[in-house]
């Protein structure tokens, strides 16, 4: 049987994809206009100015007609073997990561986050799992992808995961800058 931690933790994975189908699903009937006042926040602009030494920036982009649950995954420190530690709902990280910080993207939308670093950590996502942007339901899932600290890029650097289709395939691919 579950433990109840378990349970709550898949509770609250439901939770936040229910309100990001809610919100998706009720974006297209919306007429508004959206000012956006600049440094008021976030940022998509790859010219941003540069991450502090102690963190490391996460840049998420979605370039499908599909909205993703960008799944990623965040350790402090390094693991014994990420593949398999690392996709757990604990290291689960929507941070400010898409709509109502869901860590659901809309179709063809950017995100970046900004996440304190530390020697060793590990990021990952699970692949991507991508969404019909009409109904919500299920279209597919990416490729696992996990890099980390000190091997593949170094605190202050850029991480930069692209999900997109490839042949029909959906898929998630990691750029360093």
């Amino acid at each position: 049987m579950n433990s109840p931690t378990e349970h709550y933790s898949r509770l609250f994975v439901s939770l936040c994809r229910l309100l990001a189908l809610i919100t998706l699903l009720g974006l297209p009937a919306c007429n508004s206009t959206l000012f956006v006042q600049p440094g008021a926040g976030g940022t998509d602009d790859a010219s941003a100015a540069p991450t502090p030494e102690s963190a490391v920036a996460l840049r998420l982009v979605n370039t499908t007609d599909q909205a993703v649950e960008t799944q990623v995954y965040v350790s402090s420190n390094g693991l014994a073997d990420p593949e398999a530690d690392l996709f757990t709902p604990r290291r689960l990280y929507t941070g400010s990561i898409g709509v109502a910080a869901s860590g659901v993207l809309l179709p063809n939308a950017t995100d970046t986050v900004t996440i304190p670093c530390s020697e060793g950590m590990v990021i990952g996502t699970a692949g991507g799992l991508f969404l019909d942007a009409e109904d919500g339901s299920e279209a597919g899932q990416g490729s696992p992808r996990i890099v980390q600290e000190g091997w593949v890029f170094d605190c202050q650097d850029r991480v930069t995961f692209v999900y997109r289709t490839v042949d029909g395939e959906f898929v998630a691919d990691v750029l360093l800058e």
